[in-house]
């Protein structure tokens, strides 16, 4: 199951319990909540075309960056508190020269935001802020995308996929992403104020010119396993998609 896994992937990825850079290379953090793990893998299964950084990645709450905020004490906040403080306490934070951050933003969240770039910033770390993912449809049950839907009505019908059908796919789920170009406009002027990098994940999903979203790798793997949460193979083929945009190219 692709969610059990990705929710693992710390366990045969990183095969060091205790997480600490290689000194002579460029050390990234990548921070956020779930949709951190996505970005993570992406560069942990494809370190032979990121040579140049050694990768880590901790979990991180925005609503809980301010130590004085008062929150309504439940197991779950006071645990997601407590994480997000001893990752800014952490030896692989203070010893990153660049952080990624990699969010499902809302609108509530950009306030806190802006203390989380404080901190880093006083941390002397340099920033690439990512965009909101784009989001699509996706169903109850263990065949939750558009992408199963499809397979599941080929094979109960036994006919043949032909690339007419997954251009037609990659069509209809343009029409129906969720893509927060508003949220994501806010972000990238919060990054442009603030003199860091915005890094847009529209830029490998999408194709606005053909008016298409991927939906499978260049191997056939699905790319999603629920509404915006990348499989492992989405996970490895969106790394070679960073790598060739450049993301550590920290020009705005």
């Amino acid at each position: 199951d692709n969610e059990v896994l990705q929710k693992n992937t710390h366990n045969f990825l990183n095969k060091n319990k205790k997480i600490s850079y290689i000194k002579t290379k460029k050390n990234v953090l990548v921070i956020g909540d779930s949709h951190s793990i996505g970005i993570i893998n992406s560069f942990l299964l494809n370190k032979n075309i990121f040579e140049e950084f050694e990768f880590a990645q901790r979990r991180i709450e925005l609503d809980f960056i301010l130590p004085d905020k008062k929150i309504i004490n439940t197991k779950e906040k006071i645990y997601k508190m407590n994480l997000t403080k001893e990752t800014l306490l952490s030896e692989v934070y203070q010893d990153a020269d660049i952080v990624v951050i990699s969010y499902r933003f809302s609108s509530k969240g950009i306030g806190d935001l802006m203390e989380l770039i404080k901190i880093l910033k006083k941390g002397n770390k340099k920033i690439i802020l990512m965009s909101s993912t784009n989001e699509y449809p996706s169903y109850s049950g263990i065949y939750t995308t558009e992408y199963d839907r499809f397979i599941i009505k080929k094979f109960r019908s036994n006919e043949a996929i032909k690339s007419d059908d997954l251009t037609k796919l990659m069509k209809k789920l343009y029409q129906e992403k969720k893509d927060f170009k508003s949220l994501n406009l806010k972000l990238k002027k919060i990054a442009q104020d603030q003199n860091i990098k915005f890094f847009s994940k529209q830029k490998y999903l999408c194709d606005d010119l053909k008016l298409e979203c991927l939906v499978i790798t260049d191997k056939g793997k699905k790319l999603f396993f629920d509404y915006g949460h990348l499989t492992i193979a989405g996970s490895e083929f969106i790394g070679k998609k960073l790598k060739e945009l450049k993301i550590f190219s920290l020009d705005k």
